[in-house]
């Protein structure tokens, strides 16, 4: 009976303490630090009192940008930028609502270089992109341990200019304030001696219409691109000749009042940084495609030249005779000329250009004859070394000329004429 009464004087007290119990609420961890875009979970501990918990940041549902945000489950994250005051975190839940806080303090994120742009410079002045994360408007480029001026350019790109007169190498380290200061690892920046260009060959002869291909090689860059120029003038021009981004050059066709040609290349990393090539553009070598008219008549009459690589001065020769020669385009020329019987009936001709580069054509034959003959040149040679001491160029053309007939009665009368001044000479009666 006594311990019946002792049972029941415990249950009762038990149900009175825990009908009597305060509600309350816990949040842990009570502090933490948090760097700038980092995160931190937070749990609510409900004791007494119904859930879930309501989280709030300096008694805004969920935070805000400013001061940082808090989900549903308490993970909270960093703003990042300062906020500038002190953060709670505020879990609350029940009817009436208790409540308990977590104070947070704000660090500037720890800074990281990914990459430099560029990663090697030239001795002078300069400027460098520095890339990674963790920068803010607080962020500061330190250059071989001292600060320089620094100009953020986003969360993950800061940038700085400065001038270095040595060659060698520099370090790159971003450091970030209070609170939380930090300093990111190293990074190196090789400095080099001013960038140089080569162009070659540094001298080269080249025929007008002709092209070559330059190259150019580019020192103490990583960067390797030239801009071409002739005599100054980007890409050239049709007058002195142009040249593409790769370097080739094509003469231009017709002879500048200079022959003297510069070919330039410029770095594009630095435009100060050139290197030349002396051009010498000599007159084409002549080819001959065409004679016309073709047969050619003995006499005097105008010759059409057709090919290619004439220039001003080109001659029309045919052996030792050059003949008045005039340009009408780079594929034609004209020339007057007398032409004379020659072995054969065959004529061969040359062009040939003037200095700078003199040269000569190919060799162009062209029968030619008489203009209406009579009679075939092998006729007229075969019936002449039966009725003369033997043909040669001349008489042959004129036998085909005036025919067998003519040929003979032209010399009977040159027979008769010359028995009787035989008769005469020898004072015996001419008939």
């Amino acid at each position: 009976m006594v311990r019946a009464t002792f049972l029941l004087y415990i249950s009762t007290r038990l149900v009175l303490f825990a009908t009597t119990a305060t509600p309350s609420v816990t949040v842990s961890p009570t502090t933490a630090s948090v760097r700038a875009g980092a995160t931190k979970q937070f749990t609510a501990g409900l004791h007494n009192v119904s859930g879930p918990a309501a989280w709030t940041v300096n008694g805004t549902a969920g935070g805000n940008a400013t001061v940082g945000t808090i989900s549903a489950t308490g993970l909270y994250t960093a703003p990042l930028v300062n906020p500038g005051a002190t953060v709670k975190i505020r879990a609350t839940a029940g009817n009436p609502a208790v409540f308990a806080e977590a104070t947070v303090t704000w660090l500037n994120p720890e800074p990281f270089i990914s990459s430099l742009a560029p990663s090697a410079v030239n001795i002078g002045t300069f400027s460098v992109t520095v890339n990674g994360k963790g920068f803010n408007a607080a962020s500061q480029i330190m250059l071989n341990g001292a600060p320089v001026t620094t100009k953020m350019l986003s969360s993950s790109a800061l940038s700085f200019q400065t001038t270095i007169s040595t060659p060698g190498s520099a370090t790159l380290a971003v450091s970030n304030p209070d609170p939380g200061a930090s300093t990111s690892s190293v990074r190196t920046l090789n400095v080099m001696p001013p960038v140089t260009v080569t162009v070659n060959p540094a001298k080269m002869n080249i025929r007008l219409g002709a092209s070559h291909k330059f190259s150019a090689s580019v020192a103490n860059s990583s960067v390797k691109t030239v801009m071409w120029s002739v005599n100054g003038v980007q890409g050239g021009s049709p007058a002195m000749g142009t040249i593409g981004t790769d370097g080739t050059y094509t003469a231009p066709t017709v002879m500048p009042a200079s022959n003297s040609i510069t070919i330039g290349a410029a770095s594009t990393v630095d435009p100060t940084a050139t290197s030349q090539s002396a051009v010498t553009l000599l007159n084409p070598v002549p080819v001959i495609q065409s004679v016309t008219p073709n047969p050619l008549a003995y006499g005097a009459q105008t010759i059409t030249i057709t090919g290619t690589g004439f220039v001003t001065g080109s001659q029309l020769t045919l052996g030792d005779t050059v003949f008045p020669t005039q340009l009408i385009s780079p594929t034609q020329l004209t020339a007057s000329a007398t032409l004379s019987p020659t072995p054969g009936g065959l004529l061969a001709f040359h062009v040939k250009n003037p200095d700078p580069g003199g040269s000569s054509s190919n060799l162009s034959v062209v029968p030619a004859g008489s203009a209406n003959p009579k009679v075939s040149y092998l006729a007229a040679a075969r019936f002449l070394e039966q009725a003369s001491w033997g043909p040669n160029a001349s008489t042959i053309a004129h036998v085909q000329d005036i025919g067998f007939d003519a040929w003979i009665t032209e010399h009977t009368a040159d027979a008769v004429q010359g028995f009787q001044r035989f008769l005469r000479q020898s004072g015996e009666p001419a008939e």
